[in-house]
């Protein structure tokens, strides 16, 4: 089956594509990098092995009662989270606008009270919220990598801040052969304890952190 776009925008020249093929949804920002997917019968099961790895974490940390995502995307990881906790509240943090209609429409991201979408860049919100958090998930990307000031050590530090005592912060970023060492170092600088979920020699890095 031929893909059909059945949804296109844009925000500041990035070509924004809702893509349906055969059963599947995806989401593209106008290339052939697939930044979310959902099956149409089953659209709250974690089709994306990344995403599934980040949302692992859970099964640790039964008890979770706030979730802040950074970088909404489709609204996979919210919407997951949603249904398995029904006493869960998530806040997203978006840039992109047009992201929050997106979910909502054509991924079936709830509207609900316990889900609340901020449109704001990831460092102002953390640099001002006094919210604490039991899971962060930093899922933020500019082209393939996290942008830079969300890979600073002024970023990490304030995530610490609004940690639970026994918090975790999840990252997802894109590595190479040649990036890998110098991204493991300062994380196990920012963080008391590191656990590398997926760590391929390039692609999706996922790491489990701990507060320090």
């Amino acid at each position: 089956m031929e893909e059909k776009i059945i949804y296109e925008t844009e925000y500041e020249n990035i070509k924004i594509q809702v893509i349906d093929k055969k059963y599947v949804r995806h989401l593209r920002f106008g290339n052939s990098i697939r930044q979310s997917s959902i099956k149409l019968k089953s659209p709250f099961r974690l089709q994306t092995k990344y995403i599934r790895d980040m949302v692992s974490i859970v099964d640790k940390k039964p008890n979770i009662k706030r979730v802040l995502a950074l970088g909404l995307g489709a609204g996979t990881i919210p919407s997951h989270l949603f249904h398995r906790f029904p006493e869960l509240q998530i806040d997203v943090v978006e840039l992109i606008p047009e992201l929050k209609q997106i979910s909502h429409e054509y991924f079936f991201l709830p509207k609900h009270e316990r889900v609340s979408i901020i449109i704001e860049d990831a460092l102002e919100y953390v640099m001002k919220t006094d919210i604490k958090y039991d899971l962060i998930f930093i899922d933020v990307f500019n082209d393939f990598q996290i942008p830079r000031h969300l890979r600073s050590n002024k970023f990490y530090y304030r995530l610490n801040d609004i940690l639970d005592k026994n918090g975790h912060a999840v990252f997802n970023t894109w590595i190479s052969e040649s990036s890998y060492q110098k991204y493991l170092k300062q994380l196990k600088n920012n963080f008391n304890k590191i656990e590398e979920v997926s760590a391929p020699k390039a692609g999706n890095h996922i790491a489990f952190c701990s507060k320090k």
